[in-house]
């Protein structure tokens, strides 16, 4: 059996309901000081390999009793998902979002890209590289119908060089990582994994200047839906999270690993500021 038009509008309307009576449930909790509660968080693979595991680490610390889904996927999936309200938010990259009315979009950052290898590899002993030096590499990219592989082009393209062949394509990190350190393969990764620190010792990013593209990073949302204590809290430790980052590469033209930092108290900028490492 399926519903009408007629039932998939009122089912909507439940699923709203419902939503908003949960969010309810936590808000009067929050006032009476439990940490319990729920959260529900949709990632696209690179915001999953960096900046939620981070802004989760600095929530959960406060929030003991906090139970968090997060759902990895691409951006169909996981737009399905928050229309159905089976999350709340959706933390990746803007561009892969088309500009419905019921979605909105707050960018936070524009991501920024790295060279990586293996520790050693025998191109960490060049001071300089430039992409035309790495032309005859073997590499390894993100596939050709992926916003990151549009960057990186991009990247390549703004250098005057044509994007290299390559022996693997994927978007996943952890891939990405494992081979680079276990190959001669070279490859290209969002900056912001370097700086949280969540790359393996065994691959170090290479000296490569790299043309400034623009990948901008930040949370997609229901228009119109209410947030949960815990969605509020979440979204306040990613803009400090960001802050960091963002601090870190004013301040070093080279990738760093970062400091743990301290948890932000609700989403108060003044407090995210206070607390950038």
């Amino acid at each position: 059996m399926r519903p009408t038009l007629y039932g998939d509008a009122v089912i909507r309307r439940i699923a709203a309901v419902f939503s908003e009576i949960r969010a309810a449930a936590e808000d009067i909790a929050a006032l009476n000081g439990l940490s319990r509660g729920t959260l529900s968080v949709g990632a696209m693979p690179l915001a999953a390999a960096g900046l939620v595991p981070e802004a989760l680490q600095q929530l959960i610390s406060g929030r003991p009793g906090l139970q968090v889904t997060v759902l990895e996927g691409h951006p169909e999936f996981l737009l399905r998902e928050l229309r159905a309200r089976h999350i709340e938010i959706v933390v990746g990259r803007l561009a892969l979002v088309e500009g419905d009315r019921d979605l909105g979009k707050e960018s936070l950052y524009d991501e920024q890209l790295s060279v990586i290898a293996g520790s050693k590899h025998p191109l960490h002993r060049r001071r300089r590289l430039s992409l035309r030096d790495l032309a005859g590499e073997s590499w390894i990219l993100p596939p050709p119908e992926t916003a990151f592989h549009r960057q990186v082009a991009q990247a390549f393209d703004m250098a005057g060089v044509d994007l290299p062949s390559h022996n693997v394509r994927t978007l996943s990190v952890p891939v990405v990582i494992g081979l680079a350190a276990r190959t001669n393969a070279i490859a290209v990764v969002p900056r912001s994994i370097l700086t949280l620190g969540r790359v393996s010792s065994d691959v170090q990013a290479l000296r490569v200047v790299l043309p400034q593209t623009k990948g901008p990073v930040g949370f997609v949302r229901l228009v119109g839906t209410g947030e949960s204590p815990a969605l509020r809290e979440f979204t306040a430790c990613a803009r400090a999270v960001v802050a960091s980052i963002v601090s870190t590469w004013e301040n070093d033209g080279k990738p760093q690993r970062l400091r743990s930092s301290a948890r932000p108290q609700g989403n108060d900028k003044a407090t995210a500021r206070r607390n950038r490492v």
